[in-house]
């Protein structure tokens, strides 16, 4: 997903570049063919630009801050993933107050060879150690809701389920380490589409 995110920022930068050189072209009384332009385009992103030519263009999608769990002094949403299962991993997380402020909120690349379940984990990981480190003593003391949609993950942190694989325990053990360090602790499995409302992915 980020390759093609990536490879689709090229094709914008190649595009513009494309219609500056045919202003200029326009302007000396010469105008070449957009064919000849986009044979001239590196070969790795000729495929993706001829197929994006085709393709109707996604609508972005539409964020919203992660509404606050009632009763909870912070409310924070996570989500991770990989390109391949294993491969590049990636996740991000957003944090908001009793009052529906985004507080902290952050994507993430953990590099090669990362699996959906190990992103997850990171990801949580992460966000939890953004939390402690903003020094807020009422954050340790109050109710912290964690919100993501790996039933892995969700049921692994409250027990109910055993994590088998050797590669994911440690990842559980420190996330429920972290976790001990707050007063109070909601802790839910949600659908998918809350996770995207509030990160996007």
């Amino acid at each position: 997903m980020l390759a093609l995110v990536r490879d689709l920022q090229r094709t914008v930068v190649l595009q513009q570049q494309t219609i500056e050189r045919h202003r200029a072209s326009a302007s000396n009384g010469a105008v070449r063919s957009l064919g000849l332009d986009i044979a001239e385009a590196p070969s790795s992103l000729d495929k993706t630009i001829r197929s994006n030519s085709v393709q109707q263009p996604r609508a972005p999608i539409q964020r919203a801050p992660m509404p606050p769990v009632p009763g909870a002094d912070y409310s924070l949403v996570f989500d991770g993933g990989s390109l391949g299962n294993p491969g590049r991993g990636y996740g991000s997380y957003q944090i908001v107050d009793a009052g529906g402020a985004v507080v902290a909120e952050e994507r993430l690349e953990f590099g090669d060879r990362i699996t959906n379940n190990g992103a997850e984990f990171r990801t949580l990981i992460a966000a939890l150690e953004h939390l402690l480190r903003l020094g807020d003593d009422d954050a340790r003391r109050g109710t912290l809701a964690v919100r993501g949609d790996s039933q892995l993950v969700i049921h692994g942190i409250t027990g109910q389920w055993k994590i088998k694989h050797a590669d994911l325990k440690p990842l559980r053990d420190r996330a429920v380490a972290l976790l001990s360090e707050f007063g109070a602790r909601d802790i839910a499995w949600h659908g998918r589409d809350e996770s995207v409302r509030a990160l996007g992915h």
